[in-house]
């Protein structure tokens, strides 16, 4: 029997991923107008991923013998609560609009930036070309979605979402450099995050006056689909593209987050949004059909 291409099923793991985070943020929507907060939103995010993932705890024990304790750390850290409750900081003092341009936007630039100065994978100038018309398609679209003000304190809330951004690239990229399997990947991040739950209730308890319908809503996508399906997603899509490619189709969520909006939210595109959106499309697909840089020399762990 053929096997498929692993780059073709790369891509559709970064277009699954993609999917999911487009339609975070119309998903949170509901969610804050029925009384949750950002804080419940992560809480829930831990607590179901966690339970999902625990009988995985023994499966892969060898697995996460062979990381060690850093290692892990730096992975939860990566893409686990750490990751989401810098990002949710920023909202404080940041649009949402900015929080999806540059908390994903920037994710190929940084992963790009990281595999050039630590794995040595000099990118080609092909992948330059994509990789500055979809950062130029991201201005395009954070130009468009300009309508709200900005504080005194908005620098903060940029600094948040770059560094989230940055924490996110590192993930794919550490995922690739030590070889770490998608599906223990997840489990790292999200049972590693479980310590910090009593810490979230201590900060905001959850409230009463939520409809059960929600909780579990939000269970499903918060929990189930972004913290286990899309990081799951991501790590196959890093595994099959390597860490630069896999980590383009994070930009594709803002202009996807607008498009969710309109279905559903009916809120409006306007011209320069879908010029940033058409940018973005056009640059990742030359970026996905750079040539490959040499693989790394990786830091593999035993595939449990």
């Amino acid at each position: 029997m053929k096997h498929s291409d692993p780059r073709l099923s790369g891509v559709g793991y970064g277009l699954l991923a993609a999917l999911i985070w487009s339609g975070h943020t119309t998903a949170s929507s509901f969610g804050l107008r029925a009384g949750l907060n950002p804080y419940d939103l992560v809480s829930l995010r831990i607590l179901v991923g966690a339970l999902l993932l625990l009988p995985l705890l023994w499966r892969y024990a060898a697995t996460f013998r062979q990381l060690g304790w850093w290692r892990l750390l730096v992975l939860c850290c990566a893409a686990g609560a750490p990751f989401s409750l810098i990002n949710i900081s920023g909202l404080q003092y940041a649009p949402v609009a900015h929080s999806g341009v540059l908390s994903l936007g920037l994710v190929p630039l940084f992963a790009l930036i990281l595999n050039w100065l630590w794995l040595r994978r000099r990118p080609s100038p092909r992948a330059f070309a994509g990789l500055a018309v979809m950062l130029a398609g991201l201005g395009l679209f954070a130009s468009g979605a300009a309508s709200q003000p900005l504080g005194e304190q908005f620098w903060l809330g940029e600094l948040a979402f770059c560094t989230s951004a940055l924490l996110w690239a590192t993930y794919a990229v550490c995922a690739a450099r030590w070889q770490v399997p998608a599906l223990p990947g997840v489990a790292i991040t999200c049972i590693g995050s479980l310590p910090l739950l009593p810490l979230l209730y201590w900060i905001s308890p959850w409230p009463a006056d939520v409809a059960a319908g929600q909780w579990l809503f939000q269970g499903f996508y918060q929990g189930l689909l972004v913290a286990v399906v899309a990081v799951f997603a991501y790590g196959r899509s890093v595994i099959r593209l390597g860490p630069e490619k896999g980590a383009l189709f994070s930009a594709l969520a803002p202009g996807g987050a607008a498009l969710a909006a309109l279905l559903l939210l009916a809120q409006p595109v306007v011209l320069l949004q879908w010029a940033g959106i058409g940018l973005v499309s056009l640059g990742m697909i030359v970026a996905l059909r750079a040539p490959a840089a040499p693989p790394p020399q990786s830091e593999s762990v035993r595939q449990a």
